[in-house]
């Protein structure tokens, strides 16, 4: 009778622990999916390598690459998916031209309700244990008097 007990109890352990190990994994499944897509900062600093300009180190929240080319001031930030960053980027943007990239078209401003809805998709298919390519947000935060931007290689970037 004892033996039989602990032999359940043995059971519901393990099985205790194989439960506790797959929501663990779903879990850092789900961290990993609001990431920006995979190298995307190395294929961001390619292109700006491209263009002529002279890449910095990335950083910040949001991840931010700062580049320079002659008097020509460029940011190209990774903002999160569900806004966090939107308000930050619009203030310290003033005076400078603003454009958001996602889903390969261009923004005044974040694409609030698809950004979000991205977001959402990409956490609900990571609680399930799928994935999807993840769609590149941008913002490009450039000084005005910038001639050479690549833009429309950035935008490619988010397609």
């Amino acid at each position: 009778m004892l033996r039989r007990r602990t032999a359940k109890l043995a059971f519901a352990l393990v099985i205790l622990l194989v439960v506790g190990a797959a929501l663990s994994l779903k879990y850092f499944a789900w961290l990993d999916s609001m990431a920006p897509p995979v190298d995307a900062e190395g294929k961001i600093s390619e292109v700006l390598v491209a263009a002529g300009f002279a890449p910095g180190e990335w950083g910040g929240d949001p991840r931010t690459v700062s580049s320079v080319a002659g008097d020509c001031d460029l940011y190209v930030m990774l903002p999160s998916y569900g806004g966090d960053h939107q308000d930050f980027i619009q203030q310290t943007s003033v005076g400078y031209d603003l454009v958001f990239y996602f889903g390969g078209k261009a923004f005044e401003a974040q694409p609030g309700l698809q950004t979000r809805f991205h977001y959402y998709w990409i956490r609900f298919l990571a609680a399930l244990g799928l994935s999807e390519e993840r769609s590149l947000l941008l913002a490009v935060v450039a000084n005005p008097i910038c001639q050479n931007v690549p833009l429309e290689q950035l935008r490619q970037l988010t397609e």
